[in-house]
């Protein structure tokens, strides 16, 4: 039975550091490469990586948590190799089994607490990091069971100075990983670019922006950082920041996120010289499907199907598989979208933008404050910058 447990736990420690190299190349890719579209490990709102990756759970002083969790199961991998093969000096290898117990144990216990931040904080689970929480427990009741019993769990010289030993090998190995692979993905001119775009959202004034009829996320009476934005649904920009922001909005409760409407369109938008409709009349299916609390799911298949939606003939043909798509009450939705009402809505949201000087789109006010281009990391500058 031990022979059997000894495998179970090294083929789990295996998978889960195969499975930590994946969420950190998954990290970086997300956060640097604004990989932020569909992909193995985003299957759903609620099963979803990039929510967890933008949040401040995933890093550690800095390092992905993904990284850390690489080296310490591979250490833990060693160790369990190490006393089967005695691959170390016979008085180190009596003395392991505590070590690697307890180092196990932690390892779980991280991932226990990892997994209910997910579910409880940012209501969101990533799918390959609940792999790597089973497998925590798999390798804890492996590494347990396969080690003498005999051994008592007591502290004693030996535990004191590896254990620390582990970690803090843990910490220099992970940043280490970490600064090679950053300087991969964001070389020295990105990161001096998302600092002088964060200088530059430091350096604007603010503005008093008093949003009409908002969609709004994390909607809150105080909310310590506040995002506001302008957009056109057929502006390529817009639909590449889309998923940054939510992504980044739903990572952090406290951040509240707010949506108004600037159709590059004369039809709603007087500040624009040319009228042909299509635009005004995405910005008022976002604004009716809004009403039946389906905005965001709307704005996320206008995004999805923008390549598409050329005209208004065609949008109003494809009016009918957002219905079906979100089950939504469709007569509502055609008798909004006739509506004064809605017309009005986007007019408002349009003069507002023009108002405070949106010239192009998307316009993003954080705190007031107009940003330059949007990224996570600038996102998170400015999290920190609010929040300290």
């Amino acid at each position: 039975m031990k022979n059997k447990l000894f495998w179970l736990g090294l083929l789990s420690l295996i998978a889960s550091v195969c499975v930590h190299i994946y969420l950190a190349n998954h990290h970086y890719n997300f956060k640097y490469a604004q990989d932020v579209g569909s992909n193995l490990c985003n299957m759903s709102d609620f099963m979803n990586c990039n929510t967890t990756t933008a949040s401040s759970y995933s890093e550690f002083f800095g390092i992905p948590m993904a990284i850390l969790g690489a080296v310490l199961n591979f250490l833990l991998l060693f160790g369990l190799a190490a006393f089967r093969w005695h691959l170390v000096a016979e008085k180190t290898r009596i003395n392991l089994p505590t070590t690697l117990k307890l180092t196990s144990f932690f390892i779980f216990l991280t991932s226990l607490f990892m997994g209910i931040i997910s579910l409880t904080v940012l209501k969101s689970l990533c799918p390959f990091c609940l792999a790597s929480y089973i497998l925590s427990f798999v390798t804890f009741i492996s590494v347990w069971g396969s080690l003498p019993k005999e051994n008592k769990l007591t502290l004693g010289v030996f535990e004191f100075k590896v254990l620390p030993g582990i970690l803090l090998t843990t910490l220099i190995v992970g940043f280490l990983f970490h600064t090679v692979t950053l300087s991969k993905f964001a070389g020295k001119d990105f990161q001096e670019f998302t600092k002088l775009q964060f200088e530059s959202w430091k350096s604007q004034p603010v503005k008093e922006i008093n949003t009409i009829e908002p969609l709004v996320m994390n909607a809150s009476e105080q909310p310590k950082m506040n995002i506001v934005e302008f957009a056109d649904f057929l502006c390529i920009h817009c639909k590449n920041a889309f998923p940054k922001i939510h992504t980044f909005v739903k990572s952090h409760p406290d951040v509240q996120f707010s949506f108004q409407a600037f159709p590059l369109d004369g039809a709603c938008n007087p500040e624009i010289g040319y009228s042909e409709g299509t635009r005004c009349l995405l910005a008022r299916l976002s604004h009716c499907a809004g009403k039946q609390n389906k905005g965001w799911e709307a704005q996320d298949w206008i995004f999805e199907n923008q390549a598409s939606l050329t005209n208004s003939e065609k949008v109003k043909e494809e009016t009918q598989t957002l219905v079906n798509l979100l089950n939504i009450n469709n007569d509502d939705l055609q008798a909004c979208l006739d509506s004064e009402e809605a017309h009005k809505a986007i007019k408002e949201q349009a003069k507002l933008g023009k108002e405070i000087g949106v010239k192009g789109t998307p316009a993003i006010y954080v705190n007031g404050k107009k940003t330059h281009g949007v990224s996570l990391p600038v996102l998170e500058l400015i999290y920190k910058e609010v929040t300290k």
